[in-house]
């Protein structure tokens, strides 16, 4: 979280409703409990949660941590397709002899790795 004293708040990150029709884009923990959804408008994301706080996208950011996590993926295999500015499929069927017999990475590094990394 790049503003920590959002941290622990009902917090939306959404498009801006003066230049068109806002939507939420993410939301915290707090947010999705109080039913907010990915997609909804605004206004109705405020009617379910109203001391929802309502922040503007960072892409700038948002590309950094996207090309970070990217980065991370490649160490483990060179099979890593991106698909969108913030998903990416990875083929680690021939990373066994790196990662061992895991195959999802879990229980040697991958998660580990992008989560204290990102």
């Amino acid at each position: 979280m790049l503003d920590p004293r959002l941290r622990g708040k009902a917090v939306a990150v959404c498009g801006s409703t003066e230049d068109r029709h806002g939507i939420v884009l993410a939301k915290s923990e707090l947010a999705k409990k109080a039913g907010v959804k990915t997609g909804m408008v605004n206004w109705e994301a405020k009617g379910l949660c109203p001391n929802l706080i309502l922040v503007p996208p960072q892409y700038e950011q948002y590309l950094k941590y996207s090309k970070m996590t990217r980065a991370i993926y490649q160490r483990f295999t060179d099979q890593v397709e991106q698909y969108g500015m913030d998903e990416c499929w990875c083929d680690v069927t021939g990373s066994q002899s790196l990662m061992g017999s895991c195959s999802c990475g879990k229980s040697n590094g991958f998660l580990e790795d992008g989560f204290s990394k990102t």
